[in-house]
């Protein structure tokens, strides 16, 4: 008798499980390989969305703001990511973050070591590098300048 009990109450929990995730499939559009019109994108920002229009909105501002990063570690190592170059000043670059309503400004300085990197992971030079490119920079925090200043050892467009 007690078998016969257990076998309706596990039935009745796998009918349970199996329509909640038949109603989650319907609410998402279908099932997989049903020919549906919503794709899933991750922004940069964690935001996931399931709808074409969405995701063409969010693909779209993914391109416009580059990924900024701004890391200062206490031994002096420096990293910035999607740092914009406005200036190009013999080995020297100046590059600007915009972090809110607030632009941070830092000078790069190349050094005869430093070492270049194309957006495909080539070899580059300084010579790669443009007024307007968004660049990532790793070297080390220099004390000489009011302004921040980092002495590259990694340059990547």
């Amino acid at each position: 008798m007690f078998v016969i009990a257990g076998a309706a109450i596990a039935g009745v929990a796998f009918l349970l499980l199996f329509s909640s995730s038949i109603s989650s499939v319907l609410a998402l559009g279908g099932v997989a390989g049903a020919n549906t019109a919503a794709t899933t994108v991750q922004s940069s920002s964690g935001t996931v969305y399931l709808t074409p229009r969405d995701s063409a909105a969010a693909i779209a501002s993914a391109k416009g703001q580059p990924l900024s990063e701004m890391n200062i570690a206490n031994n002096g190592l420096v990293l910035l990511r999607g740092a914009r170059v406005t200036d190009i000043s013999g080995t020297t670059l100046t590059v600007t973050m915009a972090w809110g309503g607030t632009d941070f400004i830092w000078k790069v300085h190349t050094l005869y070591n430093t070492k270049y990197f194309t957006a495909q992971g080539e070899k580059g030079s300084l010579a790669d590098i443009r007024t307007g490119d968004v660049i990532t920079v790793s070297g080390a925090l220099s004390e000489n300048g009011a302004q921040p200043a980092v002495e590259a050892v990694f340059v990547r467009e």
